[in-house]
């Protein structure tokens, strides 16, 4: 199963931060928790204010490990972080 996020900032200054959090925090769940089985993530290139910043890919084993990653410590703080950054929208699909 694939969860597929779209974040979009406040301030764009900040994306560069928001990927190394990212980055920082998906390792773990994917290497020291194994609750995801991979990740991927792209910043968008092009400064328009209709596009969303960040979009992560996050692999999971089945539709059943969604409510242990999204319930995960590691998880939720990556969310409070985020806002903390200045999140101010995101969008989900889960295929």
């Amino acid at each position: 199963m694939k969860h597929i996020v779209l974040f979009k900032f406040e301030d764009k200054s900040k994306l560069l931060e928001a990927g190394s959090l990212l980055k920082k925090i998906y390792e773990k769940l994917k290497n020291e928790y194994k609750v995801i089985l991979d990740y991927d993530f792209k910043v968008n290139c092009l400064d328009n204010d209709s596009n969303m910043d960040i979009i992560l890919f996050v692999e999971l084993a089945s539709e059943a490990a969604l409510p242990v990653y999204i319930n995960h410590d590691e998880h939720k703080l990556f969310l409070e972080r985020f806002k903390g950054l200045g999140l101010i929208s995101k969008s989900v699909i889960d295929i």
